[in-house]
């Protein structure tokens, strides 16, 4: 028959190795899982301060960029603006033009008949233009 090991009857040397092995395994367990969650924490907070960090470096850029295009596109009107005058100031002076080049035909003309027509156009898109 087997000895009892520790005055435990049908303990033996191996079975009371592995009990102790098992004892040592629960109490280590016990004694890591507050670190592990610690370093788990902790990694967690280190990524989380890194993604802040990035997403304010982010915003900051795209907070750039969109100042930029809205100087550009301020640009753009001003351009606009001044390519637009001149071209009323063109289309008037062509209204004016067309109109010296009227009063200079004969009356009952073929030519007189249509000079009349471009400034009567030029006159009706310079109202719709405006508009």
């Amino acid at each position: 028959m087997s000895q009892a090991v520790l005055g435990i009857p049908g303990l033996t040397f191996g079975g009371a190795g592995i009990w102790t092995l098992v004892a040592l395994a629960v109490v280590w367990l016990i004694r890591i899982q507050p670190k592990m969650r610690e370093l788990a924490n902790n990694a967690d907070g280190s990524l989380r301060k890194d993604l802040m960090d990035r997403i304010d470096k982010l915003e900051k850029q795209l907070l750039d960029e969109r100042r930029e295009c809205d100087r550009e596109l301020e640009k753009m009107r001003v351009e606009m603006r001044g390519m637009q005058q001149t071209m009323d100031g063109l289309h008037r002076q062509l209204i004016t033009q067309s109109s010296a080049l009227a009063l200079r035909l004969p009356p009952g003309t073929a030519a007189s008949a249509a000079a009349d027509r471009l400034v009567e156009r030029f006159t009706q898109e310079n109202e719709e233009g405006q508009a």
